[in-house]
């Protein structure tokens, strides 16, 4: 497009091209280069005895380029993500279960919102502030079980070796089933992320709801069979697996009454026991 003679006559030529020995250049333009009003792209300079070969240079260039491409789109996605202040925050959020970052002190960093709604329940576990913010199991042995298994994984995290099971249930006070928490170990060099909060070893806990599922195929249950809300509660229950006389206990009422509940589902679902019916729940897609 430009005449090379006039290019060599040039101050660009003269301060940056021949001090470079650039003589020549292939260019690929990519549209996610561009700016307004101009073009950008990728350029690859070539010497004058590397000009020589230059149509075989652009064959090369021509295979690579799709793959070349990609690479730039994938790298300004990755830079686009990394410079979010609140990506840490957003990649907890994605989490289906209740998720917390916790630090190598055991305060928490970061919680998702799912893990907001089921610590506000304080229906086995609860947040205690103290400067910072810490999880309060309210059972002694849940508490020891947790304690053991975040210091376990910091250990593990930060290089160590030491007994490592990474699971424990959390007792619930109400008599709902337990909850499942789960310990990941976060080395300091795993993730720029999470380093970018704290540069020590970190723990991601997980805590699963066991009776969300439930929860979740009753409230079907109730839109295909009309059930009541006092019959989807213990429809519920009964889906997560509990007993009739544990239902009652969970949730203050006659062992009578549970049973009425219980027996109006099974008639309105067409099914003769609990065992049926669980199997029923269980059998919902959630």
């Amino acid at each position: 497009m430009i005449d090379l003679a006039a290019v060599e006559r040039s101050a660009f030529y003269t301060d940056i091209c021949k001090p470079q020995n650039i003589h020549n250049q292939l260019f690929m333009p990519h549209a996610s280069l561009h700016e307004p009003g101009g073009i950008g792209g990728i350029a690859l300079f070539l010497s004058r005895a590397q000009d020589e070969d230059a149509a075989e240079a652009l064959k090369r260039l021509r295979l690579l380029a799709s793959h070349i491409e990609r690479a730039i789109d994938l790298s300004l996605h990755v830079n686009r993500i990394d410079s979010g202040s609140d990506l840490a925050q957003r990649l907890i959020d994605a989490m289906p279960n209740a998720a917390l970052l916790m630090g190598s002190r055991g305060e928490i960093i970061l919680l998702n919102t799912a893990a907001e709604a089921l610590l506000n329940d304080a229906d086995g576990v609860s947040i205690r502030r103290n400067e910072r913010l810490y999880l309060t199991p309210q059972n002694p042995e849940t508490s020891s079980h947790m304690t053991t298994a975040i210091r376990q994984a910091l250990t593990v995290a930060e290089g160590g070796d030491a007994p490592f099971t990474g699971a424990f249930p959390i007792t619930r006070p109400s008599g709902l089933p337990p909850y499942l928490a789960t310990v990941t170990p976060l080395a300091p060099s795993s993730s720029a992320v999470w380093d970018a909060i704290d540069s020590r070893a970190r723990v991601l806990l997980q805590i699963v709801d066991t009776e969300a599922r439930a929860r979740l195929q009753a409230r079907r249950l109730r839109t295909m069979f009309g059930l009541t809300e006092a019959e989807t509660r213990v429809a519920t229950l009964i889906g997560s697996g509990m007993s009739l006389h544990d239902i009652a206990r969970a949730l203050c009422v006659s062992p009578n009454t549970i049973k009425t509940h219980a027996s109006r589902c099974f008639a309105k679902v067409g099914v003769r026991s609990q065992a049926a019916f669980a199997r029923l729940v269980a059998s919902i897609p959630a």
